[in-house]
Parts: structure tokens; sequence; C-alpha cells
């Protein structure tokens, strides 16, 4: 199973109080959400910092750096599916970047890997931390260089999260890498004061590969399979694992799928399935071996 990135966002400000941008997270299984902010003031303005998203706290950060640049990084599980502000209150009046990316596939308990940070007042390029990452394992970081001085990249390897911040007295960047050893970042000024901090974002386990863009082929309306979903009748899916997929609009009409997961069904071959987006479509379920057992057309 692997992590997978589903939206990114970011904002940079100087000289205020609180700093608000919307960001969307959109429909899918054992989702999170990584908020990161870097703030070059001469006093650590981001240490006792509030930070929420649609108006709910992500609490105390999971990584920190509290060296200037002081760089920070929070984490909320499940966050809704929706567009949310972001809103980050310092301490004081201060410059700050931040970045927020969510994620899906990410293990359900929260669980962030061993944290890896560095910094040094006389950095030589390129400076790197090594972070050790399970199979589908996303390594998140946020690099943060005092100067104005220059150029800085990350590793070819690693993908920016969003654009960099240039703008100030620091500037920064964010970046990520599916089953990462370490993350790595370059840069053209000379002996700068830098701050590279990592963590890592463990898979779930089982029920979380991305369905496919076009379904297989679906039973006809009204078989034995429909009508354990329908009905309530039989006993074919009693107790037994199936993967559901929620697909927008109709077979044979390019349908989209967007939201998946695994259940359990009861005695009636019921289940539940979450995290579904409005609007016309079918679910679709298989079983372990991937045969698709059941197809149930309507609106959510």
């Amino acid at each position: 199973m692997s992590v997978v990135l589903d939206s990114s966002s970011s904002i940079s400000g100087s000289d205020k109080t609180s700093f608000t941008w919307s960001h969307t997270v959109r429909p899918g299984n054992n989702r999170a959400l990584v908020i990161s902010a870097q703030c070059p003031n001469s006093v650590d303005c981001l240490a006792a910092a509030t930070v929420t998203y649609n108006g709910v706290s992500l609490g105390a950060p999971v990584a920190s750096k509290s060296i200037r640049p002081y760089t920070y990084v929070w984490m909320m599980c499940d966050p809704p599916v929706g567009t949310g502000d972001i809103v980050i209150t310092p301490s004081a009046s201060a410059y700050v970047d931040a970045y927020a990316s969510s994620w899906t596939g990410v293990d359900s308990s929260g669980v962030v890997l061993p944290l890896t940070q560095y910094s040094n007042g006389y950095s030589i390029s390129p400076v790197s931390v090594a972070i050790d990452l399970p199979a589908g394992g996303v390594a998140i970081d946020h690099f943060a260089i005092l100067t104005t001085d220059g150029t800085f990249a990350p590793e070819v390897e690693q993908t920016v999260i969003a654009a960099q911040q240039t703008d100030g007295v620091s500037r920064s960047g964010a970046s990520y890498k599916t089953d990462a050893t370490a993350m790595t970042w370059t840069f053209t000024a000379i002996q700068p004061v830098t701050v590279l901090v990592a963590i890592g974002l463990k898979p779930a386990q089982g029920g979380d590969e991305p369905p496919p863009d076009t379904p297989p082929d679906a039973p006809a309306s009204g078989s034995l399979q429909t009508d354990v979903l329908t009905n309530n009748t039989g006993s074919v899916l009693s107790g037994a694992t199936v993967r559901w997929t929620w697909y927008q609009g109709a077979i044979g009409a390019a349908p989209t799928a967007m939201a998946h997961g695994e259940a359990i069904t009861d005695g009636a071959g019921r289940f539940t399935a979450t995290g579904l987006p409005s609007g016309n479509g079918f679910l679709l379920m298989s079983d372990s071996s991937g045969e698709t057992v059941a197809y149930q057309p309507g609106s959510i």
C-alpha cells in the first residue's frame, strides 16, 4: 500500500498576527493533513502558535527545530472532506512561510515515523537528513534558509509540494518523496543558516490501493448479487471482506472513482461506505480475488 498526495497549498506574509488560506481535502480513505511553517523572527513566534483546519485544532507540533529560522510541522488525521480554511496564529506579529498537503493511504493511527531534523549556522551545500520508511511510506520535509542570496532546490527525485516562498529575510520550500531514505536540498548561498525538518508517513495496511479510474464490467441490475445489496436478502456476502468503490457518473460514460475502501459485510450482506461525495453514481464491490460481486446504482 502507498501514501498518495491529494492536494497542496501554501501562504507567505510578513508582520501579521494571523495567516489564513484555503485548502481542499478530496474524498479518500485514511486521510491526513500535514502543515509546516517557518518563521525567521528573532523570537520564536511559532512555538505557541495555534493551527486549525476548518475550525478544528491540529494540536501540538509533531516535529520542530527551535533554531532560527524556527520550523514546525503539525498533522491532522482524517480531516473533513471539502474546502476549508487553514489558520495559523503565531504568538506575535511575524513573518511566516507555510505549506499544507493532504494525503490518502496514511496509517489510521496517525503514526509519524521517527523525526529527523538538521540545522547549521555555517551550512555547506547540500544539506540532508536520513529517514527510515517502510515500503509505500512518504517523507515530507520543510527547508528554510536564512538569506536572500542565491537559489535553492530539492534533490531531483523529490517533488515540490507547492511553489517556493522567496520573499522576506528568509526563504523556504517543501517537498516529498515516496520510499525515501534521505531528504536533500542544495543551495548556492555561501555558508547560510539553514534548517531542514523531515517527517515520515506510514502507509495504511490493506484496502487502500487506489481503485481503477475505469471500472470493470458490472453485473446486470437485478442479479442475485445486486439483491444482496438492495434487498438485504441472501447470505452470499455474509461476513465476507469486500472492497468497494464509488464512481461518479454512469457505466459507459467515463465515470470517475471518487472514494474507495474495504469492509466486512454483516449477516444480510450489508456494510457501510463512508466519505462518499454527493451526486449520481454507482457503488461497485469486489471480493478478495478482485472479482466483481455486486453493483448498486444510486444517488447520494
